[in-house]
């Protein structure tokens, strides 16, 4: 006899030998979620004591939720885009998916009322994103996601290769986002719009003629002019563009030689060993250009530091059109680690960011962005210590990356914050650390778990003083 909550759903009569087995399936459907108890019973003819062949245990049924929802841009413009729903443990597998295919279109799905992860695929030039930890059972039958502008124009120039090593450490530190393949067509300034950065990360991989077209160069020449940021990175470039008008004005650097080189330095600010191979790096850097860049550059990479003038890898130049450009020799898809103590990909572009400074460009559409509760974590995963800043969204989104990097400046409630394992636990502690003079709004924590916290994924929560929450997943590797 089975039953749920003292009714009775089955019941069935076998005639079976001592050590014999009896397999069964049971279907039910319950009317409504809930907390229940399923109990089998087991009577045998002649026995005494029928209770001793109970066995009893408690499930939970979570309820689901059938919702309609919309993609928005901050001014109100309904956008179309793809939807994953995945459990906040396991982001392989989705739970469900949606589609919005035309625009003012919404999507529809059912969903188990409990917190889960969102990824979020909007139309170019939208930002693809997470959601984190989004309570479906509080959502009511009516979603509606407010779609962030991009900060960074990600241009795809090496046949779709190396497109991971990039967004890879580009969600490391919470850069907002988008891809331009190129060779889905030219790009023109009224695809630039809507960007809240005027920067662009353009990366041509292995491609070794026309790796930068004559159009491409007239873009890039007028969009440095401009005020905008480039980020150019290749290692087949140099030799490809040496001598036009483009290399000429912007790069102006003499080529000296190229190869191979297994260890780079990076001598930007403070100096760092790079390696193109190890751990991250693409294997493919045979041909990486080193140049003696022009007197008012900024040498980056070098070959040998004790020769850093003549054996430049990549180097940076300011212009008085407040326009700047950073050129690489090496491709950054090739920078890995052999050891730990070594700079990664991550860091590097944690570097350029800074150097690039988008936080400085005062945009009119920053006043369209939605105020929110945000919160940023790097590095993530982190092996000891992780820097966790929360602001709040009153103008612009921000990003905090490092003690070093520049932070835009935005409007903050006081915060709380708290450190949860999977089981909900509160774990450990966090420690404020000193704000940059003139960022008082920010709020910035540093959590360094003890030895008694294993690796695993851990739960950033920020309380605002308004009660309003957000949390974020991070991941501890020891």
């Amino acid at each position: 006899v089975i039953t749920i909550d003292d009714d009775t759903i089955s019941s069935r009569t076998d005639d079976i030998l001592l050590g014999q087995s009896v397999l069964d399936t049971i279907h039910w459907i319950p009317d409504l979620g809930g907390d229940f108890t399923i109990r089998l019973t087991v009577d045998c003819d002649g026995d005494m004591n029928s209770a001793n062949d109970t066995i009893s245990f408690p499930i939970h049924i979570t309820p689901m939720l059938s919702l309609t929802g919309f993609l928005e841009d901050s001014a109100g413009t309904r956008i179309t885009g793809s939807l994953l729903f995945y459990s906040m443990f396991d982001s392989t597998e989705p739970l469900a998916s949606a589609e919005i295919d035309s625009p003012g279109e919404n999507f529809d799905v059912v969903l188990p009322q409990i917190h889960i992860r969102v990824k979020i695929n909007p139309e170019f030039p939208y930002p693809s994103f997470w959601l984190d930890s989004v309570d479906i059972s509080v959502l009511g039958d009516e979603w509606l996601i407010i779609v962030p502008y991009p900060q960074v124009l990600v241009v795809e120039d090496d046949e779709d290769t190396y497109r991971d090593y990039f967004t890879s450490s580009l969600d490391s530190i919470d850069i907002l986002y988008s891809i331009w393949n190129r060779n889905d067509g030219e790009i023109d300034f009224a695809m630039l719009e809507p960007f809240r950065w005027r920067t662009i990360l353009w990366f041509t991989g292995d491609e070794t003629e026309s790796t930068l077209t004559a159009d491409d160069r007239r873009f890039l020449a007028d969009f440095i002019d401009s005020g905008g940021r480039v980020i150019l990175t290749g290692q087949y470039i140099a030799e490809d563009i040496f001598g036009t008008d483009f290399w000429n004005d912007y790069i102006s650097g003499d080529t000296t030689g190229s190869g191979e080189a297994v260890l780079l330095y990076d001598i930007f600010d403070e100096t760092r060993i790079i390696s193109t191979c190890g751990e991250g790096s693409a294997l493919n850097q045979i041909s990486v250009d080193w140049m003696m860049p022009p007197a008012d550059a900024i040498p980056w990479l070098v070959k040998s530091s004790s020769a850093p003038d003549t054996n430049v890898v990549a180097f940076s130049r300011n212009f008085s059109s407040g326009g700047k450009i950073l050129f690489s020799g090496l491709g950054f898809e090739g920078i890995g680690r052999i050891s730990p103590v070594q700079e990664s990909r991550t860091e590097f572009f944690g570097k350029i960011f800074y150097w690039a400074n988008p936080a400085d460009i005062i945009e009119n559409k920053n006043a369209e962005v939605p105020q929110n509760i945000q919160i940023f974590a790097y590095p993530n995963p982190f092996n000891s210590s992780c820097r966790i800043t929360i602001l709040y969204n009153g103008n612009s989104a921000g990003i905090a990356m490092n003690s070093r990097f520049h932070r835009e400046e935005t409007q903050c409630n006081k915060s709380t914050l708290k450190v949860f394992d999977i089981r909900g636990n509160v774990v450990g502690a966090t420690r404020r650390v000193a704000q940059q003079k003139g960022h008082a709004s920010h709020r910035p924590y540093i959590w360094t778990p003890d030895e008694t916290i294993s690796s695993g994924i851990y739960f950033v929560r920020a309380t605002m003083e308004d009660g309003r929450t957000i949390t974020k997943r991070i991941v501890y590797i020891r």
